[in-house]
């Protein structure tokens, strides 16, 4: 089941939608396609569903509400 959230970047606010359960390594990867930031120089965060900072391992929690906002600390690859 797909789920909106909000993805907080900088000063930025970015629509995204994610699957229930779906892994950290691929919420990493459906934000390198909208940031551009690759997966090793992301962090993150949402302190109301998990601790520290989201493992490539971890999952996204079934029960994530609608329209939750997480944060992303990390910046594009320089050249």
């Amino acid at each position: 089941m797909s789920t909106p959230i909000t993805l907080k970047w900088g000063k930025q606010s970015l629509n995204l939608t994610v699957q229930r359960g779906m892994s950290g390594s691929d919420l990493k990867q459906q934000i390198q396609a909208l940031t551009n930031v690759p997966p090793p120089r992301q962090k993150i965060l949402c302190p109301k569903l998990w601790k520290g900072a989201i493992q490539d391992a971890a999952t996204v929690p079934d029960d994530i509400p609608d329209n939750t906002k997480i944060t992303l600390i990390g910046t594009v690859d320089t050249l």
